[in-house]
Formats: structure tokens, C-alpha cells, sequence
């Protein structure tokens, strides 16, 4: 089975409570890791409807899923990871970096768009209010003396 059609089987498994969805591959890598690696957002989702699915879970490098799919420039899977319950986007890896320090040392335009929503929601509320302003002025100028 090619791993893009894995998602009707991860839904299967997901089914069983019990199934160890973390269990490691005889490279060290978990289910999560190789959705990650390969770009499969969808199949990250069907993966995190299991009941013991860990989405910080860290991989043998350090990095917890969104810090690698960062990493690996993977917009579509950060953006998947971001919208699971108890993503932690503060997790640093070895060095210290967060998610969005990641995307910054590596100019990522989307990525520190994606990862820094709080700064873009002021800078949109602010060049709004800033607009409401220049149309009120233009049609009162003397309100503002």
C-alpha cells in the first residue's frame, strides 16, 4: 500500500484502542514520523482521532512533529499539526528553537506567517484601525484638531 493512500487504513486501525500507534519501525520511526517526512497531513488527522495519540511525542532527533515538518518546509503538515488538540508550539528542540525560531532562521515566508497568527491578527486589526482613521479624517477633517 502506497503510504497517500494510508488514511482509510489508519482510520481502520484507529479503531482498535488498544493498538500501540506510537510503536517504532525497525528505523526509529513512528507512524507520525514517517506522515511527517512524507507530507501526509491527512493521514495525521485520521492518526490523532485515536484516543492515545501524543502529537508532542519527540522523534530520536528531539524534534516533536511540528518542529520537523518545519524543518522539512512542509506548510500543508504544520498547518494540520496546528489545528490538533494540544499542539504545543513552544517545544524547543536540542538547540532551543521553537517552531516559529525554525522558520525564522530559515526565512521561511510561510511558515512564520502560519506560526506567528497573534502578530498578524495586531498588524491586521491595527492597519484596519488605521484605514477607519484615514476615512474619518477625510471626511471630518476639522474633528481631529
Amino acid at each position: 500500500m502506497e503510504i497517500a493512500d494510508s488514511e482509510p487504513a489508519v482510520t481502520a486501525l484507529c479503531k482498535h484502542k488498544d493498538l500501540d500507534i506510537h510503536l517504532r519501525n525497525n528505523l526509529g520511526e513512528t507512524a507520525l514520523e514517517i506522515f511527517v517526512k512524507n507530507g501526509h497531513a491527512t493521514a495525521i488527522k485520521a492518526l490523532a482521532k485515536h484516543p492515545k495519540f501524543r502529537v508532542n511525542q519527540r522523534n530520536r532527533w528531539g524534534e516533536t512533529a511540528l518542529l520537523s515538518a518545519v524543518r522539512l518546509r512542509s506548510v500543508q503538515v504544520a498547518r494540520a499539526l496546528l489545528t490538533l488538540p494540544g499542539i504545543d508550539v513552544e517545544a524547543c528542540d536540542e538547540s532551543g528553537l521553537t517552531a516559529l525560531d525554525l522558520a525564522r532562521r530559515l526565512d521561511h515566508g510561510p511558515l512564520k506567517s502560519l506560526l506567528s497568527p497573534r502578530l498578524d491578527r495586531v498588524n491586521t486589526e491595527w492597519r484596519e484601525e488605521m484605514e477607519d482613521m484615514s476615512v474619518a479624517l477625510i471626511r471630518h477633517p476639522r474633528s481631529w484638531m
